[in-house]
């Protein structure tokens, strides 16, 4: 398969802040954004809900009560159990994938 490079500009700030976020979890902010694109492009768009910062005055939302909250955590709960796996093979594909560049360039 060939591959392209993709590149952007982002807020110093932001891009401090991912190289540290991506350290921690043990990987890269390359194959964190690849794991992102593989993720949108599955989902055919954001993997994740998109929605402005500030709604507008007709769509204001009210605080969800605790039996809603409930109900919202149970889905998220849900959702990530049913993907869970397909989750875990692409962390580990990218874990082998970093491991096999460490060994070949201990060697």
């Amino acid at each position: 398969m060939s591959t392209v490079q993709v590149a952007t500009r982002i807020d110093e700030t932001q891009n401090r802040i991912f190289r540290e976020t991506t350290s921690r979890l043990g990987t890269t902010p390359a194959d964190a954004l690849r794991m992102f694109v593989s993720a949108f492009n599955e989902h055919h768009g954001f993997p994740y809900a998109v929605q402005t910062t500030e709604a507008s005055p007709s769509t204001k939302r009210r605080p969800l009560s605790a039996a809603e909250r409930e109900a919202r955590d149970k889905r998220d709960i849900e959702l990530i159990n049913a993907n869970a796996d397909r989750i875990n093979a692409e962390a580990m594909d990218v874990l082998t994938y970093q491991a096999d560049i460490w060994q070949d360039a201990e060697q």
